[in-house]
C-alpha cells in the first residue's frame, strides 16, 4: 500500500442565477472562481450543475435547503449567506492506492469528509469577508448595473484569493462547526483589575468601543457579540499574532514605535504605520445591536497580553490618539500581564499532574461545549502553547461531529448517548440546558460500566457550577 493522499480543495465559486438567464451570458453569473486558470467553459458548466441540483431540490426543502452533494470521488458544499448569492466549495476526497491479487486500485476515503464541518469552513469563509469588508450587498455599489457588479467582484477576488489559501482542511473539526473558543479562567481578583482596567480605557477615550483582552492568545474578555467574535478571534491567533511573532524572529527582537522609556511597556500591532507594526489599523464590520458597524481594529502587546481595542470609523485614529494610548495602557498592561503570567505558574505548579494528564494519549479526554455563550473546555482540541498535545482520530472527530448533529430536535432537553467506536474507542455524550459534555476514552479493556463511571468521574472533575439538568 503506498501512502494516503489527503483531501484538496478542487474548487470555491460565488454565483447569483438573477444574472446572466439569456443564453451565451451564462458567465455573468459567477462573481468569482477559484482557481483563476480554468477556463471559462468549464466555470459556467460548474455553475450551471450547481443550479440544477439546488433547484432539483427545492422541489423537496427550503429555498436554502440544499447543503451538500457527496459522491464517491468528491463532496460539494453549498451555502446560501445572503439572498440569491450562493457559495459552493468542491473538495476532492482523500485517497489510497492498494495492491489486491497484485493488482493496484484506488481506494477512495469519501467518509472522511463531514459535510457538518466542511460546512462551517464555508460558513466561516462568508464571515471572514463579511468581518472585513461587509455584507455582499454593501459591496454592491456603483453608478451602474456593471459599475456595481465589477466593484463586487474585485471586492471577492481581492479578499478569497489570500484567505482560500489559509484553510487548512485537515485541521477542522467540530470546534469549527459550533464556533465557540476557549477561555483563559483567572482568579477572581485578577479578573477584576482586567475588567476595571478595560473600563478605565474606555471612559479615557470614547472613541473606543469595544475591547477584547487576550493572555497567551486565549480570550480573557470580550465585549463583541459570540457571533464576530469568533471570526475576530481567528483572526488575531491565526494570522496577525503568527505574522507578529515572524517579525519578532526576523528583527531578533520586538522593535518598539515609540520612545525607549515607554516601549519597556508594549507595543502597537496594528494601528501607527511603522516598520515594526503590521500596517495600520483595519477596518472591521462588527454587529452592535441590529446593525453591522464599521471600526478600526487596533491591537496593542505588552509581554504575553494582548489587547484589541475596536474604535469609531468616523474618522481615522491620529498620532496623537496613539501615543496617548500608548502612554496610558502600556504600563498597566504590562503590569497586568506579570500577575497573569504569575498566577497561572502558581496554578501549574500546584497541579502538575493534570498537565500531564492533557498530554498523555492513553488518559480519558473530554469537551464541554455552552452553545449559549459559545464557550467550551477540555482537553480535546490542541492547545495552541503545546503544539505538541496528541489529537484524536478522524474518525472520532467525526463521530463527535455526527453526535452533535443527532441532538438537533432535543430543545435543550437531557440525553445521554455512549457509542463504541473502533479501535477500542469510547464516546460519551451528555446534553442539557444547551450544554454538551462529551468524554473519549480509549481503553480496550473497558466494559460500558467502566466507561460511565470514567465519564461521571470526568463531570465531577471538571464541570462545576453548571447547571446540567436530568
Amino acid at each position: 500500500m503506498t501512502g494516503r493522499v489527503e483531501m484538496s480543495l478542487r474548487n470555491f465559486f460565488i454565483f447569483n442565477s438573477q444574472y446572466g438567464k439569456k443564453e451565451g451570458e451564462e458567465h455573468q453569473k459567477i462573481f468569482f472562481y477559484h482557481p483563476a486558470d480554468i477556463d471559462l467553459n468549464t466555470k459556467v458548466k460548474d455553475v450551471g450543475l450547481c443550479e440544477a441540483i439546488i433547484h432539483f431540490t427545492n422541489n423537496f426543502t427550503s429555498s436554502d435547503g440544499c447543503q451538500a452533494l457527496n459522491t464517491q470521488k468528491t463532496s460539494q458544499i453549498f451555502y446560501l449567506p445572503e439572498k440569491d448569492f450562493w457559495m459552493v466549495m468542491t473538495l476532492n476526497a482523500p485517497w489510497e492506492t492498494k495492491t489486491r491479487d497484485g493488482n493496484e486500485y484506488t481506494e477512495y476515503r469519501g467518509g472522511d469528509m463531514h459535510t457538518t464541518i466542511y460546512r462551517a469552513v464555508l460558513r466561516q469563509a462568508y464571515q471572514m469577508f463579511r468581518l472585513f469588508a461587509g455584507t455582499f450587498e454593501m459591496n454592491f455599489v456603483g453608478e451602474t448595473e456593471a459599475e456595481k457588479i465589477e466593484n463586487l467582484k474585485k471586492k471577492l477576488e481581492v479578499f478569497y484569493s489570500k484567505y482560500l489559501l489559509t484553510i487548512k482542511l485537515k485541521s477542522c473539526d467540530i470546534l469549527d462547526v459550533v464556533q465557540s473558543i476557549q477561555y483563559l479562567p483567572l482568579e477572581r481578583m485578577l479578573f477584576l483589575r482586567i475588567h476595571t482596567f478595560i473600563n478605565m480605557i474606555e471612559e479615557t477615550f470614547p472613541r473606543i468601543q469595544k475591547c477584547i483582552f487576550l493572555y497567551n492568545d486565549q480570550l480573557v474578555w470580550s465585549e463583541v457579540s459570540p457571533s464576530d467574535l469568533y471570526s475576530i478571534y481567528e483572526y488575531l491567533t491565526g494570522t496577525l499574532f503568527q505574522k507578529a511573532k515572524e517579525t519578532e524572529l526576523k528583527g531578533g527582537s520586538l522593535k518598539r514605535s515609540y520612545s525607549l522609556e515607554g516601549s519597556r511597556h508594549g507595543s502597537f500591532i496594528t494601528g501607527p504605520e511603522s516598520p515594526d507594526s503590521q500596517g495600520k489599523a483595519p477596518k472591521v464590520f462588527v454587529t452592535s445591536g441590529s446593525d453591522l458597524r464599521s471600526y478600526y481594529m487596533v491591537v496593542y502587546r505588552a509581554l504575553t497580553a494582548s489587547i484589541c481595542l475596536l474604535v469609531n470609523a468616523e474618522s481615522p485614529p491620529t498620532e496623537d490618539f496613539y501615543s496617548e494610548l500608548h502612554s496610558f495602557m502600556g504600563p498597566q498592561l504590562s503590569s497586568i500581564a506579570s500577575k497573569i503570567g504569575e498566577s497561572y505558574a502558581k496554578s501549574a505548579t500546584g497541579n502538575p499532574a493534570k498537565i500531564g494528564n492533557e498530554q498523555d494519549c492513553a488518559s480519558p479526554k473530554y469537551l464541554f461545549i455552552n452553545e449559549l455563550t459559545l464557550r467550551h473546555t477540555g482537553t480535546v482540541h490542541v492547545h495552541p502553547q503545546r503544539p505538541n498535545t496528541p489529537a484524536l482520530p478522524l474518525f472520532v472527530t467525526n463521530l463527535i461531529a455526527d453526535l452533535y448533529d443527532s441532538k438537533r430536535d432535543l430543545q435543550g432537553k437531557y440525553e445521554e448517548t455512549v457509542v463504541k467506536a473502533l479501535n477500542d474507542y469510547w464516546v460519551v455524550k451528555r446534553t442539557s440546558n444547551w450544554r454538551e459534555f462529551y468524554v473519549i476514552v480509549n481503553n480496550n479493556k473497558a466494559t460500558l460500566l467502566d466507561i460511565t463511571n470514567e465519564a461521571n468521574k470526568l463531570f465531577e472533575q471538571q464541570i462545576t457550577n453548571v447547571f446540567f439538568e436530568k
